[in-house]
């Protein structure tokens, strides 16, 4: 929960700036680059280790930062373009 919330204020800065393009493409980038990664980490890395379990939740909170941040507020935001309160 607070990890959405930083994220959605950090889209709040983020969307004038970079643009809703830009941001989603980077948002989706990394939350497929942390997925691959964790995926790679469960195929290839057969002993289960503390530090392997922390890679994967840092790669899976990373994930979940940069969806928040990214594609999450701009599926909003491009609803309410499409569907305007008036």
């Amino acid at each position: 929960m607070v990890i959405c919330s930083v994220g959605s204020a950090m889209a709040v800065f983020l969307v004038p700036t970079l643009g809703k393009r830009r941001l989603t493409l980077f948002s989706l980038s990394i939350g497929s680059v942390c997925y691959i990664i964790i995926g790679l980490i469960g195929v290839y890395w057969k002993n289960a280790e503390s530090k392997t379990s922390w890679i994967i939740l840092i790669l899976y909170l990373s994930a979940v930062l940069s969806a928040s941040a990214g594609i999450t507020p701009v599926s909003w935001i491009l609803v309410t373009e499409i569907f305007p309160a008036k």
